[in-house]
């Protein structure tokens, strides 16, 4: 790709592109502010139906959370093909070892992860109301990105980036 192309690509994948839709950015808001509710009530109420299985599952999702919210800051510098000085998220290459072979988006994974954590360790209605539509939020954002990237649009290339991205062949793994 060309210094010219590239510079192009970067101007459509800021973060305020001109296609961004102002419902979206609303819906994303809202969802955030939940996700927020949801952490600020953490602090104030824990393990509320006193189940310990749930409270400690709740710690550890939520420590799995940590792990898929922040290796994308040192995996795609470091394979990524990052430029120094340059934000994470401008790879020019596609990472497709170590946990990305498995899932292609940690950080909305984590989103959901921590939501769900938040919920297992409070148990109590409130968090749990917050946390639905946060995690129901995450997973269309999921698919929405695919359909921005032209995956769900051009199937043959997803069976492409499938291919590539995730290297498991009748159950067993292949290097």
């Amino acid at each position: 790709m060309s210094p010219e192309n590239m510079e192009k690509k970067d101007k459509k994948s800021s973060a305020f592109r001109k296609d961004t839709n102002w419902k979206d950015t609303v819906i994303n808001i809202s969802f955030s502010i939940l996700l927020l509710t949801q952490f600020i009530h953490s602090f104030f109420v824990q393990n509320y139906l006193g189940i310990t299985c749930l409270y400690i599952s709740g710690w550890i999702i939520w420590m799995f959370s940590l792990y898929f919210g922040f290796i994308p800051f040192y995996v795609f510098k470091k394979k990524g093909g990052v430029s120094k000085g340059e934000s994470y998220i401008k790879t020019t290459k596609l990472v497709d070892t170590g946990i990305y072979a498995i899932v292609r988006h940690g950080q909305y994974l984590a989103g959901i992860l921590w939501s769900l954590a938040l919920i297992f360790t409070t148990q109590h209605w409130f968090n749990i109301l917050c946390g639905i539509p946060v995690i129901a939020s995450d997973l269309p954002a999921i698919r929405n990105h695919w359909h921005n990237c032209g995956v769900l649009v051009k199937p043959k290339d997803y069976k492409e980036i499938a291919k590539q991205v995730l290297k498991v062949i009748d159950g067993t793994w292949e290097s």
